[in-house]
This record gives C-alpha cells, sequence and structure tokens, in this order.
C-alpha cells in the first residue's frame, strides 16, 4: 500500500462519488491535489465545494492510477 492513501469503502447513490464512477475498493490518493489520509480530511474537503467547482480525483484501481476529473452540478432527486 501507498503511503497517503484513502480506501473507499462504500459510493453512496447521488453522491459526487459516484457522479465520477469512483467504486468501493478504490484507494483514492488525492482530490484536487490535496493528498487523501482519513475519511475527516475527505470529508472536510467535499463539504468545501461548491455547484460549479470542477473536481480531480486520483485513484488507484486494479494496478492503474487514473485522473478523473467532474464538474459539479446540483444534486439530483
Amino acid at each position: 500500500m501507498m503511503k497517503h492513501e484513502h480506501i473507499v469503502k462504500c459510493v453512496e447513490p447521488g453522491s459526487i462519488a459516484e457522479e465520477m464512477g469512483i467504486e468501493a475498493g478504490d484507494i483514492l490518493l488525492s482530490l484536487n491535489g490535496q493528498r487523501i489520509t482519513s475519511q475527516s480530511e475527505l470529508d472536510s474537503l467535499v463539504y468545501s465545494m461548491r455547484i460549479g467547482d470542477t473536481v480531480e480525483a486520483v485513484i488507484y484501481r486494479g494496478g492503474n492510477q487514473y485522473r478523473i476529473q467532474l464538474t459539479l452540478t446540483e444534486a439530483k432527486g
């Protein structure tokens, strides 16, 4: 395992993570350039985001590293 990481345990339907294509079991390395090492760190970053912000996540899945981008829109439903 890498030194700075956060393993995704579940993805809530309609969440930013689901919109980005993040899956349970992915290793979240960074969000908007900030390394993620804890759930509280991740929550703090997510709660600071606003509609229209561009979010970039770097994840590790199946031996490969991926960079995913999404522009936030209003929640569905």
